[in-house]
């Protein structure tokens, strides 16, 4: 029995990398279905002189580069909204004296090395909670 053999029997493939396999599976098969429909013929039969592969690739991975950071810059405003929105409880459980509560948020930010809190007035914390609560019921 050849190694490969032996590991494939042996090898049972994590969750995650199944589920990984089958999304990206599905990605590439709207690809291929999108492809054929614009091109009339699948890659396979695309004759290589009417194309600039490497080109092709290179324009690709621009796109790619463009999404990755389009995607940090959302999940970073995400992150920064709700720091806004721990600030602001922080700053309403100091007006309203819950040490229990404070305690709590004080974790959190910990949790997310957010060593340095500025102090602002408790309406201004308010208005932090409204706005993120205002976000939250448009994204459902």
């Amino acid at each position: 029995m050849s190694k490969d053999n032996n590991m494939q029997n042996s090898y049972s493939r994590p969750q995650i990398s199944q589920e990984v396999i089958k999304g990206f599976t599905a990605i590439v098969d709207a690809q291929d279905e999108k492809g054929f429909a614009k091109y009339g013929r699948s890659i396979d039969d695309a004759n290589d002189a009417d194309y600039d592969w490497k080109l092709m690739a290179l324009e690709e991975c621009a796109d790619h580069a463009k999404y990755l950071v389009r995607e940090i810059k959302r999940l970073e405003a995400r992150n920064n909204q709700h720091e806004n929105a721990l600030y602001a409880l922080l700053n309403m459980s100091y007006e309203d004296g819950l040490d229990v509560f404070i305690d709590i948020i004080v974790d959190t930010l910990l949790d997310h090395r957010l060593a340095d809190w500025y102090k602002e007035d408790a309406a201004k914390g308010k208005a932090q909670l409204k706005e993120l609560l205002e976000g939250v019921g448009e994204n459902k």
